[in-house]
């Protein structure tokens, strides 16, 4: 599943695969697209309630590895995390976001896909940040 995301002819996709590998690297710039995210999610709650939790944990481990504290993420598995946000985040994909619900069906097709395809990653990632498994470490307190 990972390489059928990886090799994704979607060029808005591909797009977001590169940008998201530039703005890993500066943290206030990682730090302003997942707040971005975090704000659009919130405006579409009621309707797409799953997508929106799978975007939200997206977001929470993009922060978490982006910062450092979770360190157990490969970093293809980190731009493809993020690219799935920036392409949630980017108003003008596959079919523009002012045409309200419909435009946001490609962004969840979008985060289903990665979703499936880093669901070992992020069952690992909800282990590590469960205050309550035993896999935990302290670092999820920060």
């Amino acid at each position: 599943m990972a390489e059928q995301i990886e090799n994704l002819q979607h060029p808005a996709f591909g797009a977001a695969r590169k940008r998201a590998g530039r703005i890993l690297r500066d943290a206030q710039r990682r730090n302003d697209f997942l707040d971005s995210a975090a704000q659009k999610a919130g405006r579409l709650r009621g309707q797409f309630a799953k997508r929106l939790e799978d975007l939200g944990t997206l977001i929470r481990l993009v922060r978490a590895a982006g910062s450092g504290r979770y360190r157990q993420l490969p970093w293809r598995s980190l731009v493809l995390a993020s690219a799935a946000i920036l392409y949630f985040v980017n108003p003008l994909d596959l079919v523009p976001d002012w045409l309200h619900m419909v435009g946001f069906l490609d962004d969840a097709t979008v985060i289903g896909l990665v979703v499936s395809a880093l669901a070992e990653e992020l069952a690992r990632f909800r282990a590590w940040e469960d205050p309550r498994s035993e896999n935990n470490t302290a670092e999820v307190s920060m």
